[in-house]
């Protein structure tokens, strides 16, 4: 049978890190050696037992690797949605009129910043504080970094591994407490996941300087000598 490695689902309930419902079939721990990783902050979102297994086996075997995720919910697994269509079910369900389509952001907000909250292209902010908070993976506690940014126009975001050498590298501390005031910038950027997978995933990069610095031009400074 076809290996489901990398096969995308979609989940009936959240991630408690980032709000994202859909996963990836990716490498796990013995015995089952498979388990789903959150396709927002890859952390595990459950084990893929035998009977989930040998499904997705012959989904992909009969239908290939669909470009939307298989929909699972409430321990069942339905064939993922035609555009336009409501989820395949066992039984025909009669399609909604007369109430408009809602985006999985829309129905599930996440107070964490997401990926897809920075298509519309980078984003410069300054990091006013921050904080470390409790998160669940695969049923285990970890405590991770979380920026806050001046202005309140941007959700906070959970540091992973990457931006915090990052981090360290832009504001030459190691300690986050001296990160604030530090201004940097947030993109989304394609990156390589466990499986080979391309997901979209919030990278810190350097600020541009501003546009009077760029130019050789000195800062405005209203203050008047005595």
């Amino acid at each position: 049978m076809t290996d489901p490695f990398g096969a995308r689902v979609a989940l009936h309930d959240r991630c408690l890190n980032c709000g994202c419902s859909t996963a990836f079939v990716g490498s796990g721990p013995a015995p089952l050696y498979r388990q789903l990783l959150c396709d927002g902050c890859e952390c595990g979102r459950g084990y893929v037992r035998r009977e989930l297994r040998e499904f997705l086996q012959k989904f992909v075997e009969q239908f290939g690797r669909p470009a939307e995720p298989i929909i699972l919910r409430t321990g069942k697994v339905h064939k993922p949605a035609q555009p336009g269509d409501e989820a395949a079910d066992c039984k025909p369900k009669r399609k909604r009129k007369g109430k408009s389509k809602m985006k999985l952001q829309d129905l599930f907000p996440s107070k964490y910043l997401r990926a897809a909250d920075l298509q519309g292209g980078p984003r410069t902010v300054i990091i006013d504080y921050v904080t470390h908070d409790d998160f669940k993976d695969d049923g285990v506690n970890v405590r991770k970094t979380v920026l806050h940014f001046r202005g309140g126009g941007t959700a906070p975001v959970v540091v992973n591994k990457t931006n915090w050498r990052m981090l360290v590298a832009l504001t030459g501390a190691d300690d986050d407490e001296n990160w604030a005031g530090h201004r940097i910038e947030l993109r989304s950027e394609k990156v390589n996941a466990p499986g080979g997978k391309i997901v979209d995933s919030i990278r810190v990069r350097e600020a541009p300087q501003p546009k009077s610095v760029k130019e050789g031009k000195p800062e405005l400074n209203d203050e008047i000598p005595f």
